[in-house]
């Protein structure tokens, strides 16, 4: 990667959030979450939080273009300019992926490659019960899980295209073992920065 810019997806118990801390910090570069970015703007009664707590509260779900002003307002900072980041929590469709390529490209900054934390809908039912406790039923857990999986599919499959403008373009996509240790899932990241980029590939 020539650039340390990477959006980090996986599904509900694969420790998205956690892992893309951890690998910001050994990158030395921010770490941006979204909804994080959701609940400060919320708390700041800015327009722009005004208008996502009143889209959350009529519908529960933001509009991309909102979304994306909260994106490019991080994005504009200097820390993310001059250093690069890892995002989690964006993009959650195709549209968005689309966008945030705009967006990008717009700063002057490369298309970013992409991560997947890949791990069956059994380890991640445990995980999310062990570590989360969050009393919600098995049945609750695995509807959340694989409604996730078909949601992001389609981004997955858009970082993983082969072709651009008719010429052929190497895969954005890594996908990463997350049946592995914490330690193991955080270690296989880091060295996505001394990845080729190339077929999309799948890290033990």
């Amino acid at each position: 990667m020539d650039a340390k810019q990477l959006i980090l997806l996986g599904p509900p118990g694969a420790g998205v959030e956690r892992h893309a801390i951890a690998l910001a910090k050994q990158w030395q570069v921010p770490a941006i979450s979204m909804q994080s970015l959701i609940r400060k703007a919320v708390v700041q009664e800015t327009a722009l939080g005004e208008a996502i707590r009143t889209s959350r509260e009529s519908s529960q779900s933001i509009p991309d273009d909102l979304l994306l002003k909260l994106i490019k307002k991080r994005f504009e900072q200097p820390d993310v300019m001059l250093s690069g980041w890892v995002l989690e929590g964006f993009p959650a469709s195709l549209s968005q992926a689309e966008a945030l390529d705009k967006l990008l490209l717009s700063f002057g900054l490369p298309v970013a490659q992409a991560a997947y934390i890949k791990a069956s809908t059994g380890i991640l039912i445990n995980r999310i019960s062990q570590e989360q406790g969050t009393g919600e039923s098995i049945s609750v857990l695995r509807d959340r899980i694989t409604s996730y999986k078909e949601q992001i599919l389609p981004v997955m499959e858009y970082y993983q295209q082969k072709e651009a403008k008719g010429e052929a373009a190497p895969s954005r996509l890594t996908v990463v073992n997350g049946s592995q240790s914490a330690a193991e899932i955080e270690n296989a990241l880091a060295q996505l920065e001394h990845e080729e980029t190339g077929a999309a590939r799948f890290i033990n």
